[in-house]
């Protein structure tokens, strides 16, 4: 590596550093990794145990308990597309064209736009499913 490239990748580190803890992607990358890990495991348990209830009032009570990971993950969804749509989220590697840090570009825009859309879609669909298979 040449000293003048070691020097860019140094203040590109440092740059990524100062920046907001929300600009970042390795934050954005948690908070949607750490919900769908939540929502999965949670949900999954809490549906597991609503098949062994023969009761019908515990039933829906684990129903609606199991919506509470569902509904964690799409205001996480939520958060992290606010967060693309509203301004630049920064990676921590940097792009030699301009010498800046490279940025989420409009295809993870319109990718956060499609995540929103599911994710309320999915939470629409699992309210429904569960309105109409309860007795």
């Amino acid at each position: 590596m040449t000293p003048d490239r070691t020097r860019l990748l140094l203040e590109a580190k440092r740059k990524y550093k100062e920046l907001p803890w929300l600009r970042r992607d390795t934050t954005c990358q948690a908070i949607l990794g750490g919900a769908l890990a939540l929502m999965l495991v949670g949900t999954g348990s809490i549906y597991r145990l609503a098949r062994l209830a023969e009761d019908d009032v515990v039933r829906i009570a684990l129903f609606v308990v199991g919506l509470l990971p569902v509904l964690g993950f799409v205001l996480a969804v939520l958060l992290v597309c606010g967060i693309t749509l509203t301004g630049p989220v920064y990676k921590s590697r940097l792009d030699f064209e301009r010498g800046e840090l490279d940025r989420w570009g409009l295809a993870d825009k319109i990718a956060a736009a499609v995540f929103v859309l599911l994710a309320l879609g999915g939470m629409g669909f699992i309210i429904y499913w569960g309105l109409s298979s309860s007795p």
